[in-house]
Protein backbone atom coordinates (compact mmCIF):
# COMPACT_ATOMS: atom_id res chain seq x y z
CA UNK A 1 0.00 0.00 0.00
CA UNK A 2 1.40 3.23 -1.29
CA UNK A 3 0.61 6.89 -0.14
CA UNK A 4 0.97 9.90 -2.11
CA UNK A 5 1.83 13.36 -1.01
CA UNK A 6 2.99 16.78 -2.90
CA UNK A 7 5.78 17.01 -1.15
CA UNK A 8 9.00 16.11 -3.06
CA UNK A 9 11.04 19.16 -4.56
CA UNK A 10 9.51 21.27 -7.52
CA UNK A 11 5.97 19.96 -6.42
CA UNK A 12 6.39 16.40 -7.55
CA UNK A 13 4.36 13.96 -5.93
CA UNK A 14 6.78 11.41 -3.39
CA UNK A 15 5.28 8.11 -2.89
CA UNK A 16 5.85 6.32 0.49
CA UNK A 17 5.58 2.08 0.86
CA UNK A 18 5.27 0.05 4.11
CA UNK A 19 9.13 0.51 4.79
CA UNK A 20 8.62 4.07 5.06
CA UNK A 21 10.66 4.67 2.39
CA UNK A 22 9.97 7.61 0.05
CA UNK A 23 10.68 7.67 -3.81
CA UNK A 24 10.17 10.37 -6.01
CA UNK A 25 7.06 9.53 -7.87
CA UNK A 26 8.04 11.98 -10.97
CA UNK A 27 11.28 10.20 -11.39
CA UNK A 28 10.37 6.56 -12.63
CA UNK A 29 12.91 3.74 -11.21
CA UNK A 30 14.19 6.17 -8.73
CA UNK A 31 15.61 4.40 -5.69
CA UNK A 32 14.52 5.21 -2.25
CA UNK A 33 15.80 9.12 -1.04
CA UNK A 34 18.92 7.65 1.12
CA UNK A 35 19.82 4.85 -1.70
CA UNK A 36 20.76 6.48 -4.34
CA UNK A 37 22.79 3.84 -6.81
CA UNK A 38 26.38 4.24 -5.82
CA UNK A 39 28.68 2.03 -6.90
CA UNK A 40 29.38 -0.60 -4.37
CA UNK A 41 33.89 -0.80 -4.65
CA UNK A 42 35.64 -3.56 -2.46
CA UNK A 43 38.56 -2.80 -0.83
CA UNK A 44 41.65 -4.85 -1.89
CA UNK A 45 42.00 -7.65 0.76
CA UNK A 46 39.16 -7.37 2.34
CA UNK A 47 38.27 -10.97 2.24
CA UNK A 48 41.35 -11.67 2.87
CA UNK A 49 42.52 -13.85 5.81
CA UNK A 50 46.02 -14.33 7.38
CA UNK A 51 45.68 -18.07 7.74
CA UNK A 52 45.29 -18.31 3.69
CA UNK A 53 48.93 -16.65 3.19
CA UNK A 54 51.65 -18.32 1.85
CA UNK A 55 53.45 -20.10 4.50
CA UNK A 56 56.56 -18.10 3.75
CA UNK A 57 54.99 -15.11 4.66
CA UNK A 58 53.21 -16.51 8.12
CA UNK A 59 56.75 -17.81 8.97
CA UNK A 60 58.18 -13.89 8.34
CA UNK A 61 55.81 -13.13 11.36
CA UNK A 62 56.31 -14.03 14.95
CA UNK A 63 53.46 -13.22 18.04
CA UNK A 64 50.54 -11.61 16.95
CA UNK A 65 49.35 -10.30 13.29
CA UNK A 66 46.61 -7.81 13.04
CA UNK A 67 44.62 -7.30 10.00
CA UNK A 68 44.49 -3.35 9.55
CA UNK A 69 42.73 -1.40 7.12
CA UNK A 70 45.38 1.59 5.70
CA UNK A 71 43.81 4.47 4.47
CA UNK A 72 44.47 7.25 1.70
CA UNK A 73 47.60 9.60 2.45
CA UNK A 74 49.30 7.43 4.81
CA UNK A 75 52.60 6.87 4.71
CA UNK A 76 55.30 3.47 4.01
CA UNK A 77 58.47 3.21 4.00
CA UNK A 78 61.37 0.57 3.34
CA UNK A 79 65.28 -0.25 2.74
CA UNK A 80 66.09 -1.68 -0.42
CA UNK A 81 68.32 -1.73 -3.10
CA UNK A 82 65.85 -3.15 -5.62
CA UNK A 83 63.25 -1.20 -7.21
CA UNK A 84 59.59 -1.64 -5.73
CA UNK A 85 57.71 -2.70 -8.50
CA UNK A 86 58.01 -6.10 -10.38
CA UNK A 87 56.04 -7.42 -13.18
CA UNK A 88 52.34 -6.77 -14.39
CA UNK A 89 52.48 -3.22 -12.21
CA UNK A 90 52.71 -5.07 -8.92
CA UNK A 91 53.78 -3.05 -5.88
CA UNK A 92 56.51 -5.26 -3.54
CA UNK A 93 54.19 -6.42 -0.29
CA UNK A 94 56.51 -5.64 2.59
CA UNK A 95 56.44 -2.50 4.06
CA UNK A 96 56.87 -0.26 7.64
CA UNK A 97 55.03 2.54 8.47
CA UNK A 98 56.37 5.78 8.83
CA UNK A 99 54.27 6.88 11.45
CA UNK A 100 53.84 4.42 14.88
CA UNK A 101 50.81 2.03 14.36
CA UNK A 102 50.98 0.78 17.88
CA UNK A 103 52.81 1.71 21.09
CA UNK A 104 55.84 -0.35 20.50
CA UNK A 105 56.01 0.70 16.67
CA UNK A 106 58.76 3.24 16.90
CA UNK A 107 57.85 4.32 13.07
CA UNK A 108 60.45 5.34 11.00
CA UNK A 109 61.81 8.79 12.84
CA UNK A 110 62.14 6.01 15.91
CA UNK A 111 64.46 3.80 13.65
CA UNK A 112 66.75 6.17 12.83
CA UNK A 113 67.18 7.61 16.28
CA UNK A 114 67.82 4.44 17.44
CA UNK A 115 70.56 3.71 14.99
CA UNK A 116 71.71 6.83 15.68
CA UNK A 117 72.22 6.17 19.61
CA UNK A 118 73.77 2.46 18.59
CA UNK A 119 76.09 4.45 16.48
CA UNK A 120 75.45 1.97 13.15
CA UNK A 121 74.29 3.15 9.81
CA UNK A 122 70.35 2.90 9.57
CA UNK A 123 70.05 -0.22 7.25
CA UNK A 124 72.12 -2.12 9.43
CA UNK A 125 70.07 -1.41 12.24
CA UNK A 126 67.14 -2.14 9.79
CA UNK A 127 69.43 -5.56 8.76
CA UNK A 128 69.44 -7.30 12.44
CA UNK A 129 65.66 -5.93 13.10
CA UNK A 130 64.56 -7.08 10.07
CA UNK A 131 66.27 -10.00 9.77
CA UNK A 132 67.37 -9.39 6.19
CA UNK A 133 69.83 -11.79 5.24
CA UNK A 134 72.84 -10.32 3.98
CA UNK A 135 72.44 -11.63 0.45
CA UNK A 136 68.93 -10.65 -0.03
CA UNK A 137 69.37 -6.87 -0.13
CA UNK A 138 71.97 -4.44 0.77
CA UNK A 139 69.66 -2.13 2.04
CA UNK A 140 71.22 0.91 0.97
CA UNK A 141 67.85 3.47 -0.25
CA UNK A 142 65.35 4.22 1.74
CA UNK A 143 61.99 4.60 0.04
CA UNK A 144 59.22 6.54 1.07
CA UNK A 145 55.74 5.90 -0.49
CA UNK A 146 52.00 7.25 0.04
CA UNK A 147 49.04 5.14 -0.16
CA UNK A 148 46.06 6.62 -3.02
CA UNK A 149 43.86 4.59 -1.92
CA UNK A 150 42.64 1.88 1.39
CA UNK A 151 44.25 -1.19 1.31
CA UNK A 152 43.92 -3.96 3.92
CA UNK A 153 47.38 -5.29 4.86
CA UNK A 154 48.69 -7.53 7.85
CA UNK A 155 51.08 -5.97 10.57
CA UNK A 156 53.30 -7.64 13.01
CA UNK A 157 56.79 -7.98 13.97
CA UNK A 158 59.40 -9.92 12.19
CA UNK A 159 60.77 -13.24 12.88
CA UNK A 160 64.44 -14.51 13.54
CA UNK A 161 66.31 -15.09 10.42
CA UNK A 162 69.43 -16.54 9.81
CA UNK A 163 71.90 -13.48 8.80
CA UNK A 164 73.66 -15.62 5.88
CA UNK A 165 71.99 -17.77 3.32
CA UNK A 166 74.91 -20.52 3.78
CA UNK A 167 76.44 -19.69 1.79
CA UNK A 168 79.76 -18.46 4.52
CA UNK A 169 80.48 -21.13 7.00
CA UNK A 170 81.71 -17.98 9.39
CA UNK A 171 78.11 -17.08 9.66
CA UNK A 172 76.67 -20.25 10.34
CA UNK A 173 75.81 -19.53 13.48
CA UNK A 174 74.33 -15.96 13.24
CA UNK A 175 70.96 -14.55 13.52
CA UNK A 176 69.30 -11.63 13.08
CA UNK A 177 66.55 -11.32 15.56
CA UNK A 178 63.98 -9.75 14.12
CA UNK A 179 61.26 -8.01 15.83
CA UNK A 180 60.90 -5.32 13.46
CA UNK A 181 57.70 -4.19 13.10
CA UNK A 182 56.43 -4.77 9.58
CA UNK A 183 53.27 -4.75 7.34
CA UNK A 184 52.53 -7.57 4.74
CA UNK A 185 50.45 -5.53 1.74
CA UNK A 186 49.86 -7.78 -1.15
CA UNK A 187 47.90 -6.49 -4.36
CA UNK A 188 49.21 -3.18 -4.29
CA UNK A 189 49.65 -1.70 -7.27
CA UNK A 190 51.52 1.07 -8.65
CA UNK A 191 48.92 3.01 -9.11
CA UNK A 192 47.75 2.83 -5.72
CA UNK A 193 51.00 4.30 -4.49
CA UNK A 194 52.71 7.82 -4.96
CA UNK A 195 56.83 7.62 -4.37
CA UNK A 196 58.10 10.26 -2.30
CA UNK A 197 61.69 9.77 -2.21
Amino acid sequence: MTVGRPAGPMGAVEVTDQSGLTTPAASPGARPVGLESRPILSIPNEDLRFDEAPSAVRQAFRGRVEKRLLLPGQQLYKFTQATISGRLGTVTPWWSSVEPMSADDPGLQGVLERAERLGVLPEEFVRARAAVTRQWNTLKNLVRVELQGAIYGFFGQCSAQHADDGSDPDWDNVVFIGGAWQLWIPNLSCSAIEVLT
